[in-house]
Protein backbone atom coordinates (compact mmCIF):
# COMPACT_ATOMS: atom_id res chain seq x y z
CA UNK A 1 0.00 0.00 0.00
CA UNK A 2 2.73 2.53 0.86
CA UNK A 3 4.22 1.71 -2.55
CA UNK A 4 1.12 3.24 -4.05
CA UNK A 5 0.79 6.06 -2.00
CA UNK A 6 -2.03 4.71 0.27
CA UNK A 7 -2.15 3.10 4.32
CA UNK A 8 -4.17 0.55 5.63
CA UNK A 9 -5.81 -0.73 8.80
CA UNK A 10 -8.27 -2.16 10.70
CA UNK A 11 -10.60 -1.51 13.82
CA UNK A 12 -13.26 -3.63 15.89
CA UNK A 13 -16.41 -1.62 17.28
CA UNK A 14 -18.85 -2.94 19.86
CA UNK A 15 -21.03 -4.64 16.48
CA UNK A 16 -18.24 -4.87 13.66
CA UNK A 17 -14.75 -5.30 12.65
CA UNK A 18 -13.99 -2.80 9.45
CA UNK A 19 -11.00 -3.28 7.75
CA UNK A 20 -9.89 -0.21 5.37
CA UNK A 21 -7.43 0.72 2.68
CA UNK A 22 -6.56 3.59 0.45
CA UNK A 23 -3.83 3.91 -2.06
CA UNK A 24 -3.16 5.64 -5.43
CA UNK A 25 -5.67 4.77 -8.68
CA UNK A 26 -3.00 2.73 -10.66
CA UNK A 27 -2.07 0.57 -7.03
CA UNK A 28 -6.06 -0.15 -6.46
CA UNK A 29 -6.75 -3.36 -8.35
CA UNK A 30 -3.92 -5.13 -6.23
CA UNK A 31 -4.82 -3.50 -3.29
CA UNK A 32 -8.37 -5.30 -3.20
CA UNK A 33 -6.73 -8.09 -3.98
CA UNK A 34 -4.05 -7.99 -0.82
CA UNK A 35 -7.16 -7.02 0.61
CA UNK A 36 -9.20 -10.09 -0.39
CA UNK A 37 -6.37 -12.37 0.80
CA UNK A 38 -6.78 -11.54 4.19
CA UNK A 39 -10.31 -13.12 4.10
CA UNK A 40 -9.73 -15.77 1.82
CA UNK A 41 -6.42 -17.37 3.08
CA UNK A 42 -5.05 -15.59 6.10
CA UNK A 43 -1.47 -16.87 7.34
CA UNK A 44 -2.13 -16.07 11.06
CA UNK A 45 1.63 -16.58 11.54
CA UNK A 46 3.23 -16.63 15.02
CA UNK A 47 5.08 -13.59 14.19
CA UNK A 48 2.16 -11.26 12.83
CA UNK A 49 0.21 -12.65 15.77
CA UNK A 50 2.31 -11.17 18.52
CA UNK A 51 2.68 -8.04 16.30
CA UNK A 52 -0.93 -7.81 16.97
CA UNK A 53 -0.89 -8.50 20.02
CA UNK A 54 1.72 -5.78 20.62
CA UNK A 55 -0.37 -2.94 17.98
CA UNK A 56 -3.61 -3.88 20.97
CA UNK A 57 -1.63 -3.32 23.63
CA UNK A 58 0.10 -0.12 22.67
CA UNK A 59 -3.76 1.02 22.00
CA UNK A 60 -4.58 -0.26 25.01
CA UNK A 61 -1.65 2.17 26.96
CA UNK A 62 -2.89 4.95 25.14
CA UNK A 63 -6.46 4.57 26.19
CA UNK A 64 -5.27 4.88 29.30
CA UNK A 65 -4.73 8.69 29.19
CA UNK A 66 -8.65 9.41 27.92
CA UNK A 67 -11.41 10.04 30.02
CA UNK A 68 -13.60 8.80 27.51
CA UNK A 69 -12.38 5.43 27.89
CA UNK A 70 -12.33 5.37 31.32
CA UNK A 71 -16.52 6.81 31.31
CA UNK A 72 -17.16 3.59 28.87
CA UNK A 73 -15.30 1.32 30.62
CA UNK A 74 -17.69 2.43 33.62
CA UNK A 75 -20.75 2.10 31.30
CA UNK A 76 -19.80 -1.40 30.45
CA UNK A 77 -19.26 -2.61 34.58
CA UNK A 78 -22.55 -0.77 35.35
CA UNK A 79 -24.52 -1.98 32.28
CA UNK A 80 -27.08 -5.51 33.37
CA UNK A 81 -25.17 -8.61 33.27
CA UNK A 82 -26.68 -10.16 30.21
CA UNK A 83 -26.24 -6.91 27.85
CA UNK A 84 -23.86 -7.45 25.00
CA UNK A 85 -22.45 -4.23 26.36
CA UNK A 86 -21.32 -6.08 29.72
CA UNK A 87 -18.40 -7.45 28.10
CA UNK A 88 -14.25 -7.67 27.76
CA UNK A 89 -13.92 -5.20 25.32
CA UNK A 90 -10.14 -3.99 25.00
CA UNK A 91 -6.72 -7.10 25.74
CA UNK A 92 -3.57 -5.69 26.42
CA UNK A 93 -0.29 -7.40 26.48
CA UNK A 94 -1.47 -9.47 29.87
CA UNK A 95 -4.58 -10.82 28.85
CA UNK A 96 -3.31 -11.75 25.10
CA UNK A 97 -0.14 -13.81 25.86
CA UNK A 98 -2.36 -17.10 26.93
CA UNK A 99 -1.52 -20.41 25.33
CA UNK A 100 -3.84 -21.29 22.11
CA UNK A 101 -3.76 -17.52 21.35
CA UNK A 102 -2.86 -18.04 17.83
CA UNK A 103 -5.40 -21.07 17.46
CA UNK A 104 -7.94 -18.97 18.82
CA UNK A 105 -7.94 -16.50 16.35
CA UNK A 106 -7.93 -19.07 13.66
CA UNK A 107 -11.16 -20.31 15.21
CA UNK A 108 -12.84 -17.07 15.23
CA UNK A 109 -11.87 -16.33 11.83
CA UNK A 110 -13.44 -19.84 10.62
CA UNK A 111 -16.71 -18.74 12.66
CA UNK A 112 -16.95 -15.34 11.92
CA UNK A 113 -15.56 -14.45 8.60
CA UNK A 114 -17.96 -15.49 6.65
CA UNK A 115 -19.15 -13.60 2.96
CA UNK A 116 -23.05 -13.73 4.18
CA UNK A 117 -22.40 -11.63 6.84
CA UNK A 118 -19.85 -9.20 5.08
CA UNK A 119 -20.02 -6.47 3.22
CA UNK A 120 -17.79 -4.76 1.26
CA UNK A 121 -17.91 -1.06 0.13
CA UNK A 122 -15.41 -0.06 -2.93
CA UNK A 123 -14.97 3.72 -3.96
CA UNK A 124 -12.46 4.73 -7.06
CA UNK A 125 -12.04 6.95 -10.08
CA UNK A 126 -12.11 3.60 -11.89
CA UNK A 127 -15.45 2.77 -13.36
CA UNK A 128 -17.96 0.90 -11.99
CA UNK A 129 -17.71 -2.21 -14.76
CA UNK A 130 -13.84 -1.95 -13.61
CA UNK A 131 -14.71 -2.36 -9.74
CA UNK A 132 -17.19 -4.83 -10.07
CA UNK A 133 -15.29 -6.95 -12.00
CA UNK A 134 -12.06 -6.58 -10.01
CA UNK A 135 -14.51 -7.29 -6.76
CA UNK A 136 -16.17 -10.09 -8.20
CA UNK A 137 -13.17 -11.96 -9.42
CA UNK A 138 -11.21 -11.26 -6.00
CA UNK A 139 -13.91 -11.38 -3.16
CA UNK A 140 -15.86 -14.05 -4.72
CA UNK A 141 -13.53 -17.03 -2.94
CA UNK A 142 -14.29 -15.46 -0.03
CA UNK A 143 -16.62 -18.79 1.59
CA UNK A 144 -20.11 -18.62 2.55
CA UNK A 145 -20.12 -20.67 5.90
Amino acid sequence: MTNNGGSNNAYTSLTNTNFHFDCSNEGFEEGLDRLSQFFICPSFSESASEREVNAVDSEFKMSLQHDGWHYFNLLQRISNKDSLLNRFNCGNLKSLSQPGMRESLLAFHKKWYSSNIMTLTVSSRHSIEDLEKWVKSKFSAVENK
